[in-house]
């Protein structure tokens, strides 16, 4: 029997509480749909999300912040899966770096990780 208190996982990437996607939040959540909608049109150019506004994007792969569990296992694994690791923090468990856009789901519904956020870009005013 099932926990009526806890929400079905659905597989609605736009779902952000219980969807594939729900531990990246809305905005890296925008960035796979555009980069979705991007690949469907053809993918041609240089790929831009305007729900990325803001967020790090170089060529097809975003900026993001994990954090986990087993942090030694979660950095070999985010490696294995494209992850251009540039950053980590042992103190907080937490890694950052670059991920394919397209692991974005991979990434999300991994066991050892417990939160991601996308890396914003430096503005200038």
């Amino acid at each position: 029997m099932s926990n009526p208190l806890q929400p079905q996982a659905t597989t609605d990437i736009g779902d952000v509480k219980n969807g594939p996607l729900a531990k990246a939040g809305q905005s890296l959540i925008g960035v796979y749909q555009d980069y979705q909608q991007y690949v469907e049109a053809g993918g041609n150019g240089p790929f831009a999300s305007p729900r990325g506004a803001g967020i790090m994007i170089e060529g097809t792969n975003v900026g993001v912040m994990i954090r986990g569990n087993d942090w030694i296992a979660l950095q070999t694994a985010l490696s294995e899966l494209g992850m251009q690791i540039r950053a980590t923090d042992s103190n907080t468990k937490s890694i950052e770096g670059m991920l394919p856009i397209t692991q974005l789901p991979t990434v999300a519904q991994h066991a050892l990780v417990t939160a991601m956020t996308p890396t914003y870009s430096p503005r200038h005013s």
